[in-house]
């Protein structure tokens, strides 16, 4: 009994988990885990940029895929406003409007290619 009471004898001794607490756990692990920012090459940022500004110019629908750290988010919609100087888009979805910087959009394609 006294080697359990020593170091770290006491935790070592108790390996029992919860399934509440192991679950919490493994959220708690992939909400710390950063994903890397994938690096986009010449030929899809042009394909990205023809999809806006067929949006922009023609209105039509697109869907972007846009980076997180924990996962892509898909929004659908179309471009309303450029704003090349802050590098951002004026997006407009069924809910809301709302500013997307460059650096955020992965992937874009028009609705009907979907």
């Amino acid at each position: 009994m006294t080697k359990k009471l020593q170091g770290n004898g006491l935790f070592e001794s108790s390996r029992m988990m919860l399934p509440e607490h192991r679950e919490a756990y493994l959220q708690h692990q992939q909400r710390i885990e950063r994903r890397i920012r994938p690096e986009l090459d010449s030929q899809v940022i042009e394909h990205i940029e023809r999809i806006l500004s067929q949006s922009l110019d023609g209105g039509a629908r697109i869907t972007l895929t846009l980076w997180n750290e924990s996962e892509d988010k898909k929004l659908s919609g179309k471009v309303i406003q450029f704003d090349s100087i802050r590098g951002r888009i004026r997006f407009e979805s069924v809910i809301s409007r709302t500013w997307i910087p460059f650096n955020q959009i992965i992937g874009a394609s028009a609705e009907d290619e979907s």
